[in-house]
């Protein structure tokens, strides 16, 4: 290059016109790109056979670097797309295949399978947030949460326009595709059979195969009956006096209807649908514990005796004898302290 003008503000630099040609930049050698070719080529087979990463260290042993390539050994594997080369800051950077991204389709089905596994185990509905923490979204798949989930049928979404929508399996799953072979499989099947026959004979296999023409439509179901008020038979009002000696002395009213404080009285557990008559049943608020479940019950029923009229000696001695008391069931005898018939 030649510089004109040194000395002022707009120097100018052109070319020297007796300047030499350009050297020419010598090809390298076929023998050495064969070399290189032949060497990569080495280290692909091994680390495919291998499936692991391994040191820069090891590998030069492994498949040494030929004599005629220049440059460092790390940089040449670097320069090759197949190979990824991992903590090059370290003492000891690896090697190992390039792993191709796998594909979003791939990625958005094995997440998918994952949430069907973790509902199907749950059993219940839960939460979006709560799935979303249990299993991730893949940093791969892009749109909004629900919006993949709603994508798929074998998932439920409920309470969207609330501020906690829930996630659950479908309960009536569509038909899969076994279903439509086992039917194609039918259809053909009747193809091969009624090939060369009658109609009549064609007909009747048909029927034979469910494949008889159209669906016949069920008959319509009669009209519903309007419900009678539910009553429970066990918990009815008895007919029986308590014992024979009271027999046309007294009959069976509601607890709250009967001016006695204590009396014959017939009690009954709904939730256990257990029943006892006792001789000492009281009014409410006084109750009896049901055996079974321990609810605390006042009597249902209770038998209620004319004004006036007391039980004769006879009566006493006609009376079977007293059943069991238990008092530690027994609101009056707790609060007595002993029983509740003294």
């Amino acid at each position: 290059f030649q510089i004109q003008d040194l000395g002022t503000l707009l120097p100018m630099v052109q070319m020297r016109k007796d300047a030499p040609p350009k050297p020419k930049t010598e090809a390298v050698p076929s023998s050495i790109v064969t070399n290189r070719e032949k060497f990569l080529s080495s280290v692909d087979t091994f680390l495919r056979a291998r499936g692991t990463p391994i040191s820069v260290q090891q590998l030069a042993q492994v498949v040494p670097r030929p004599a005629d390539l220049t440059g460092k050994f790390v940089k040449i594997l670097a320069s090759d797309e197949r190979f990824q080369i991992q903590d090059l800051g370290s003492s000891v950077p690896m090697v190992q295949m390039r792993q191709p991204a796998p594909s979003i389709a791939k990625v958005r089905a094995r997440w998918l399978s994952s949430v069907d596994a973790f509902l199907r185990a749950r059993g219940t509905p839960i939460s979006v947030g709560l799935l979303g923490k249990e299993c991730p979204r893949p940093a791969e798949l892009t749109g909004k949460f629900i919006t993949i989930l709603a994508s798929d049928a074998r998932f439920r979404l409920e309470g969207l326009e609330s501020s906690v929508p829930m996630v659950g399996m479908r309960t009536t799953p569509p038909k899969s595709k076994e279903d439509l072979k086992e039917v194609q499989e039918a259809v053909a099947k009747f193809r091969r059979t009624v090939a060369g026959l009658k109609i009549e004979e064609a007909e009747s296999i048909a029927a034979k195969l469910g494949l008889s023409g159209p669906r016949q439509t069920r008959n319509p179901s009669p009209p519903k009956r309007a419900k009678s008020p539910k009553t429970e038979r066990w918990a009815e009002c008895p007919t029986d006096a308590p014992f024979p000696a009271l027999v046309g002395k007294g009959k069976w009213l509601p607890s709250a209807e009967v001016t006695q404080r204590k009396s014959f009285g017939k009690f009954c557990c709904f939730p256990c649908r257990k029943t006892w008559t006792s001789a000492h049943a009281y009014s409410s608020p006084d109750y009896q514990q049901c055996q079974a479940c321990k609810l605390k019950l006042p009597a249902m029923w209770r038998w209620q005796t004319p004004p006036g009229t007391d039980r004769s000696e006879e009566e006493e001695e006609d009376r079977p004898e007293r059943d069991p008391h238990r008092q530690e069931l027994c609101s009056v005898c707790i609060r007595k302290g002993g029983p509740c018939w003294y």
